[in-house]
């Protein structure tokens, strides 16, 4: 039987059980089967885990910043007389050295704000990355599950060659009329289009997956995927909660923004300043040196402390319910994987056993056929049924794969479809 040229595939395609392994496929393409843990290991390259990782950077400068301000500060003012009369002994030259003896934790929550935005910004880099990862797993899967109908379809149009051959020595011999060959040829021609469709899935799906990783999957392998497992899902939905990096960045901007506004508060008070003072007039005349402590109160006028600390109150309050809403959004994701994987995983068996009957229809139409005894349509339908049941069956399998990979990651797992973690 040729093939019409769309590719020139080998397949090794048994129908496996719940637990088994689905996936042993070459086609014209020679790479070796790539699984779903290799390719996400190509996620921290992508250029929005290197954009995270600038943005943490800049909040380590702007710690580092922040830090600095409880740093020794020198002012030199030059004084220059514009208006009025000038006094003598005012010097025009002096030079201070001070620095914060006590402030009422003004630097120190300034410091503690600024570390908890630079956990903040590494936490959102590790949420890209989860993202990321959930979103190539998907990919991942979707080419899987191509790739598997590819091959459900290629085994179709064999079998439906081998009717057309039957068909064409049935026409040649007069036995059967030509438009029953036309009608067999045509569900071949069916079959034909849902194998470019199914190319066209495919190159979609790897350049989903190259786009995310650099990496592009010629062969997908589901050989690591086992459905024998059972999940509780209190138990997931609570670590998952935990390992949330989306609720983690909530946290730790609260943590910055309850730190700004305590830094805020503490502006009101008199801060205690050290320092060291040296003037002199220009000509070096009238040197003078003093050390001191001094109590410093800035006056703010205009409502400008009280509109500051309003703003960080209302951003703390943002924050909150954006964390309130990531939190409901978590359950929500985790419980549809769940019933995804439930549903799909029982669905692999219905349409196992379902296959398993249509095979023997099929063979048993076959037989009643070449003895004369059943007609080419009863034949030509349950074939038909046959690969509809084999096709729903992988469909089946990628979804479920991919349901149980997606939860491993957001369950913090280092194994592709385990959801007991590292």
């Amino acid at each position: 039987m040729a093939w019409t040229g769309l590719m020139k595939p080998t397949f090794f395609f048994p129908l496996l059980g719940h637990g088994a392994a689905l996936l042993v496929f070459s086609a014209s393409l020679s790479a070796a089967p790539v699984g779903v843990a290799e390719v996400l290991i190509g996620v921290r390259d992508n250029a929005a885990v290197k954009a995270k990782q600038a943005l943490v950077q800049s909040a380590q400068a702007d710690l580092g910043v922040r830090e600095s301000m409880e740093s020794t500060r020198v002012t030199i003012d030059a004084l220059g007389h514009v208006v009025g009369e000038a006094n003598d002994s005012q010097p025009e030259y002096m030079m201070r050295f001070e620095r914060s003896l006590y402030d009422w934790g003004v630097n120190r929550n300034r410091v503690l704000s600024g570390t908890a935005y630079v956990e903040a910004r590494d936490i959102e880099m590790s949420q890209a990355v989860l993202e990321l990862s959930v979103g190539v797993s998907d990919a991942y899967h979707r080419l899987s599950g191509s790739f598997l109908r590819l091959g459900v379809h290629a085994n179709e149009r064999a079998s439906l060659g081998e009717l057309v051959d039957m068909m064409t020595r049935r026409v040649e011999q007069k036995v059967s009329p030509q438009v029953d060959l036309d009608i067999v040829r045509s569900r071949l021609g069916l079959v034909d289009v849902k194998v470019e469709q199914l190319h066209r899935e495919i190159r979609r799906h790897q350049l989903s997956i190259l786009r995310g990783t650099e990496i592009l999957v010629e062969t997908p392998d589901l050989g690591e995927c086992s459905l024998g497992l059972e999940l509780e899902e209190s138990r997931l939905m609570t670590r998952v909660l935990e390992l949330s990096p989306s609720i983690q960045v909530h946290d730790a901007t609260l943590s910055a923004l309850a730190a700004e506004v305590d830094a805020l508060r503490s502006e009101h008070y008199p801060k205690i300043v050290g320092g060291y003072r040296v003037d002199t007039d220009a000509n070096g005349d009238n040197f003078d040196q003093q050390g001191y402590l001094a109590l410093r109160l800035e006056i703010q006028t205009g409502g400008n402390l009280e509109s500051r600390i309003a703003a960080e109150r209302a951003r703390v309050l943002e924050t909150r319910a954006l964390r309130e809403a990531e939190t409901e959004a978590i359950v929500q994701q985790v419980g549809d994987l769940i019933s995804e994987y439930a549903t799909a995983r029982r669905l692999v068996g219905i349409q196992k056993a379902l296959a398993e009957s249509r095979t023997e229809q099929k063979e048993s139409y076959l037989r009643r056929f070449v003895a004369g005894r059943a007609s080419w349509m009863d034949v030509l339908n349950a074939d038909r049924d046959l690969y509809e049941a084999k096709s729903a069956q992988v469909s089946a399998l990628a979804t479920a794969c991919g349901a149980l990979s997606s939860m491993a990651i957001l369950a913090g797992s280092d194994r592709p479809y385990s959801v007991t973690g590292p």
